[in-house]
């Protein structure tokens, strides 16, 4: 009984290198077109991809909060000079703390999202690494059965060949035989003659096919 070939370890090809997130790829689509996706790489994909828009968003998120902090300061700074009045200064000063408080939960949050960002790309990875290994099982049983196709496909093809062979060396033999006929007829009998057989027998001979 023939051993079963032993599965590759598809982990061990991913590990500790640098791949391409694959989602990206058009040459990965090309692969894998919608109809051609299992469940799992389905799911795998759906959460790389919806990683992907995380990191955007943190990305946009911390340069809106950065600009609105910059915004903030720039207030504080052009308002230090508004204090002519002790109404003027109260109100200021109310103004001041509220963009000072605004500016400290802005730090809080920035906080929070460079956290997130930082982390992003560990799973990022790892989200691409699952996807591919599971690519590469896909791909490694589709090229099992293709190459046996492959083989099976070889093997008609030869015996078409063989066959073709065949058939074309005994239309060639008796074409030959019906030269060499026709010339020693002509030869017996004539032209004129030959027309007349040809006309007689072998016209009919085609109609009959």
């Amino acid at each position: 009984m023939r051993k079963k070939e032993r599965e590759p370890d598809y982990r061990s090809f991913v590990n500790k290198k640098k791949i391409p997130i694959i989602t990206l790829d058009p040459k990965w689509h090309e692969l894998f077109p919608d109809d051609a996706k299992t469940a799992v790489i389905r799911q795998l994909e759906k959460k790389l991809n919806d990683l992907l828009k995380q990191q955007g968003k943190l990305v946009n998120e911390i340069k809106d909060m950065k600009k609105l902090k910059m915004q903030l300061m720039n207030q504080i700074v052009a308002s230090m000079g508004e204090g002519a009045t002790e109404e003027a200064e109260r109100k200021r000063g109310k103004k001041t703390e509220v963009s000072q408080k605004m500016i400290l939960e802005i730090n809080d949050k920035l906080e929070v999202r460079n956290d997130e960002l930082l982390d992003i790309p560990y799973k990022i990875r790892e989200a691409n690494e699952l996807l591919v290994v599971e690519c590469l099982k896909y791909w490694y049983s589709l090229i099992q059965e293709n190459t046996a196709d492959i083989k099976k496909l070889d093997s008609w093809i030869m015996s078409v060949r063989e066959e073709l062979k065949s058939r074309l060396l005994e239309k060639q033999e008796k074409e030959e035989i019906n030269q060499k006929v026709y010339s020693y007829m002509h030869n017996l009998l004539g032209h004129d003659v030959i027309n007349k057989f040809d006309h007689s027998f072998v016209d009919k001979g085609s109609d009959i096919e």
